[in-house]
């Protein structure tokens, strides 16, 4: 009998857990795991010999803020018809809109749906043997439905597709001087868009 209750009194007692601790240790882990942006490029506009990148902002688990857009530097393009003419052709395009995770979240694998505005333009230069140059520069809005596959090391990869809208513009044609020689609307344009991305989350 006395051995038994010395055991009990000099037993060192159960340490429990405090539900305050837990709770810290939950947030943490759960900081630790969410991203506040994201850098990433675009490859398919390396295949042009350009330069496409996004970055976004998170704004809530499933809504962040998108800032993208493309730059093709001049570049020589000869059409489909050996006897078409060489010219010279630059674009770009510059968007912004939110991204909302329709499943998942920020953090996760997960479908999104973009929606953005944006300007874009396109400018073609020497063409044929007068060396004329044409420009068309424009406001758009877009659209992608797509999803992201988010891995370890803070590794994230996005496909999607969708379309975009080109309202009526000018189309602005010049002499090789400078000097305008057509001045024109262009009709609304419409695109498939392709979005790939590769990036971080930091």
């Amino acid at each position: 009998m006395i051995l038994l209750i010395s055991s009990q009194v000099f037993a060192a007692p159960k340490k429990r857990s405090s539900p305050v601790k837990e709770s810290i240790s939950t947030k943490q882990s759960r900081a630790a795991s969410e991203h506040s942006f994201g850098l990433a490029v675009q490859p398919l506009w390396l295949l042009l010999g350009g330069i496409g990148a996004d970055a976004d902002l998170r704004l809530t688990p499933k809504t962040s803020l998108l800032l993208g857009g493309m730059y093709v530097p001049s570049h020589e393009v000869q059409g489909t018809d050996t006897s078409s003419p060489k010219y010279k052709l630059t674009s770009y395009e510059i968007y912004l809109g939110p991204k909302y995770m329709l499943t998942g979240d920020y953090d996760r694998n997960g479908a999104y749906v973009f929606a953005g505005v944006g300007y874009t333009g396109v400018k073609i230069s020497e063409f044929g043997s007068f060396r004329l140059s044409g420009s068309l520069d424009a406001p758009e809005a877009k659209v992608t439905l797509g999803y992201q596959f988010v891995g370890r090391d803070l590794f994230k990869c996005v496909f999607g597709i969708g379309g975009r809208i080109l309202p009526s513009s000018d189309i602005v044609v010049r002499h090789d001087d400078g000097r305008e020689a057509l001045r024109e609307k262009s009709s609304t344009l419409s695109s498939l868009v392709l979005d790939l991305s590769i990036g971080v989350m930091i």
